[in-house]
């Protein structure tokens, strides 16, 4: 994760609004009433961040976020990553 930065709060806003507006419109896995942003888990917000770039058309931002997403997750449950390659 060497040079990664979070990105600002604008662009966190534009990737989730395109997460709920593209991806759960079709697979929507996360109960947007009870969604509350600030309680979520970093990894968590990385991955919606993450696909959001997707719907974006920001592949480099996304490929970012989700390696920034399962560093966090490694970091978190490392038991679970046991023999798994991260790239």
């Amino acid at each position: 994760m060497e040079g990664f930065k979070l990105p600002g709060i604008n662009a966190i806003n534009q990737y989730v609004n395109a997460y709920i507006s593209g991806l759960n419109q079709h697979i929507p896995f996360l109960h947007l009433p009870t969604l509350n942003l600030n309680d979520l888990e970093m990894a968590r917000l990385l991955a919606i961040c993450s696909l959001g770039a997707l719907y974006c058309f920001e592949k480099e931002n996304a490929r970012k976020l989700h390696i920034a997403a399962m560093a966090v997750l490694k970091y978190v449950c490392p038991f679970f990553f046991e023999g798994v390659l991260i790239l």
